[in-house]
């Protein structure tokens, strides 16, 4: 895929672009930044502000926004994930973290799960136009729907999400999808995140789970809102978790 602005080589060229690979680097996350990958972090840059002209998937829409916010932060995921690894991408939104991870992480394949349906698209779409739909598998579908179904219920290893729910909703979304005593789920939450684990112990708990721990940016300023919250699967999931469509989030267990 080319270029798809006048501007591209200048996105290249920029001193944004320049300071996040740096900072990427520092944080030793396991990104090359090819220059396949700078273009294709470009290409994606353009696809996003054209969707944006045609549904409501992002109000960041400067490059520098774009690079820290969308791109670094869906990175960092990354770190945690080993190679060749299947990861499913729970509320995907606008396509982040899954297309960036894509477009820098050519070992993964990401199950991507979006219930608005023209968003769906759009990450089908934009993965096809970057040569990488081949290792996406879009579920349009409401997580509590998949949670049930034999063909997703309890059969991955790693589950992410990043800005879809409180903590309580979104282990209700995640846990059923994880392999008992082997899966993990990567949830990147805010500084608020300590209220959040309080009200959600005794859910993650009970749909198999165990809270492992916190990793935290706050030296970097551009990362210092940034918390990966990690949880293990340690038990199965009782059978009636998640709940019928819409109840997770209307009547989060244990509020």
């Amino acid at each position: 895929m080319n270029t798809l602005s006048n501007n591209g080589l200048e996105l290249l060229q920029s001193a944004e672009l320049a300071a996040i690979i740096t900072l990427s680097n520092k944080l030793e996350l396991p990104i090359a930044w090819t220059p396949q990958q700078q273009q294709g972090c470009v290409n994606l840059y353009h696809l996003l502000l054209e969707g944006n002209q045609r549904m409501n998937l992002t109000k960041l829409v400067s490059w520098q926004d774009f690079l820290t916010r969308h791109v670094l932060e869906s990175l960092l995921f990354s770190a945690y994930l080993p190679q060749q690894a299947t990861v499913v991408d729970v509320g995907t939104g606008g396509g982040f973290p899954t297309l960036p991870l894509l477009v820098f992480r050519e070992d993964l394949r990401i199950v991507a799960v979006e219930s608005v349906k023209k968003k769906a698209r759009f990450v089908e779409e934009t993965a096809e136009s970057l040569g990488a739909g081949k290792r996406l598998k879009m579920l349009a579908e409401r997580c509590e729907i998949i949670g049930q179904d034999k063909q997703h219920r309890q059969q991955y290893q790693w589950v992410i999400s990043r800005a879809v729910a409180n903590l309580t909703t979104l282990s209700e979304y995640c846990l059923p999808l994880l392999k008992p005593e082997l899966g993990t789920l990567l949830a990147m939450k805010g500084p608020s995140w300590p209220d959040e684990y309080e009200k959600a112990e005794e859910a993650i708990e009970l749909l198999g789970g165990a809270f492992e721990g916190c990793l935290d940016w706050e030296e970097i300023p551009e990362l210092a809102h940034c918390y990966l919250l990690k949880i293990t699967k340690e038990d199965r999931t009782p059978k009636h978790y998640p709940r019928l469509a819409g109840s997770p989030l209307k009547h989060p267990i244990g509020w």
